[in-house]
């Protein structure tokens, strides 16, 4: 059996060339990647498992693939987000806060969340923060915000990193491994009754995604391009944004190359050590800092959208590299602490803390928008409408560097 649904033009991009579709692949269906009994089967070098871990919720499972030296898990009923990874001891994600995967069809991203005993809604998102790279939006990527015309609260980073995938394709071929998979993205589902089906099957449909993974089996690299396809009837620009959650360690150093960065919350004096990571003072206290960057150099990407270069640098190993979409807003982001706190609860179990591990990571946050809707944005960066039939590319890719600083 061939590959199903992959996009040629990603294809022959990512693999140079189409020919990678006449090697063995498998497709799995939407109710295997939800409900089936553990799958284990290998196709080419590659071992793929497909199972619920103990703290999932029943109808949640998660896609794990093995090949010498390297694994990595994949969520299909998020997006296919992209967890935890390593390749020949490189590890280059942090350890994610949330153990277990909430079923979609039992999110409330609109709901609230207590912070510090205090209801707030549209933040219920944190509750399913389960990955490592994940694509946000597309009604809204950033903090939550007030519908103008409804007066509903638009949650914290969207729906894109909860919607079930309708199905993966899995290709092996020779030292690459090939994922792809799609989903409808519906807007105003928060406007419909709730008894009228699932959440994301609710509203209209105005976005297909396609998510394309390319693994390399020989180097320590991984691409990614999400596809978003338009297919609604008026020019509109995609909300999108990302969540990169990068391993951190004391001294480590996130890199983004800008004219100008200044603090989140406004101030123009920066620390001489704002690029660091460091450790919470407190263990049990979440400590969070951002930077926001202007005037960044971008570069044409491999499709049709430019990318930005940064890196993350450690004492102890080699750095990793990051190429992604070029953003109008472009974070810093840091940090660390937490564990067992109440900063975060759910307001039926206020008394149990929603962070059972320290938030420990950095990465970049970007988006087509202000994270706070403040308007703090790099001019530079434009994000243009799609028509009505047409897509725009987005790419990643994630490799190991040869540094040691």
């Amino acid at each position: 059996m061939h590959a199903e649904g992959y996009d040629p033009e990603v294809i022959d991009r990512l693999c140079g060339g189409t020919g990678i579709l006449r090697y063995p692949s498998r497709t799995f269906g939407a109710q295997e990647l939800r409900t089936a009994d553990p799958i284990t089967q290998r196709l080419g070098a590659v071992r793929i498992r497909i199972a619920r871990e103990a703290a999932d919720d029943p109808d949640v499972r998660r896609v794990h693939l093995r090949w010498d030296g390297g694994a990595i898990e994949l969520q299909p009923s998020k997006g296919l987000s992209i967890g935890p990874y390593t390749h020949r001891g490189w590890r280059p994600f942090w350890e994610p806060v949330v153990h277990g995967v909430l079923s979609p069809d039992r999110e409330d991203l609109a709901g609230p969340v207590l912070v510090h005993g205090e209801s707030v809604p549209g933040l219920r998102w944190i509750e399913n923060f389960s990955g490592c790279i994940e694509l946000l939006g597309l009604s809204n990527w950033g903090m939550p915000r007030t519908d103008g015309k409804t007066g509903r609260t638009l949650p914290l980073h969207g729906e894109a990193a909860r919607i079930p995938v309708d199905s993966l394709s899995i290709t092996a071929a020779g030292t690459m491994i090939l994922v792809s998979s799609s989903f409808l993205l519906n807007s105003r589902w928060w406007m419909e009754d709730p008894l009228s089906g699932p959440w994301y099957r609710r509203g209209r449909s105005d976005w297909r995604i396609t998510r394309t993974v390319l693994i390399s089996t020989e180097h320590t690299c991984l691409q990614l391009v999400d596809s978003l396809e338009n297919i609604g009837d008026l020019p509109a620009v995609p909300r999108w944004g990302y969540h990169l959650q990068l391993r951190a360690e004391a001294g480590s150093r996130l890199l983004i190359p800008s004219r100008t960065a200044e603090a989140r919350s406004g101030e123009q004096d920066l620390p001489g050590d704002y690029q660091f990571w460091r450790p919470a003072g407190d263990p049990t206290v979440r400590e969070e800092r951002g930077y926001v960057h202007k005037g960044l150099p971008t570069a044409p990407g491999p499709f049709d959208t430019p990318v930005v270069q940064g890196s993350a640098r450690y004492a102890s190993g080699p750095s990793t590299r990051f190429t992604m979409p070029a953003a109008a807003y472009t974070l810093s982001w840091f940090s660390c602490g937490g564990a067992e706190s109440l900063e975060f609860a759910l307001p039926d179990t206020p008394r149990t803390s929603m962070m059972p591990s320290g938030w420990d990571g950095m990465g970049p946050e970007i988006g087509v928008d202000p994270l706070d809707h403040g308007g703090t944005i790099d001019p530079e960066i434009n994000h243009p409408p799609v028509a009505p039939g047409g897509a725009t590319r987005l790419y990643l890719r994630i490799e190991q560097g040869d540094d040691l600083s």
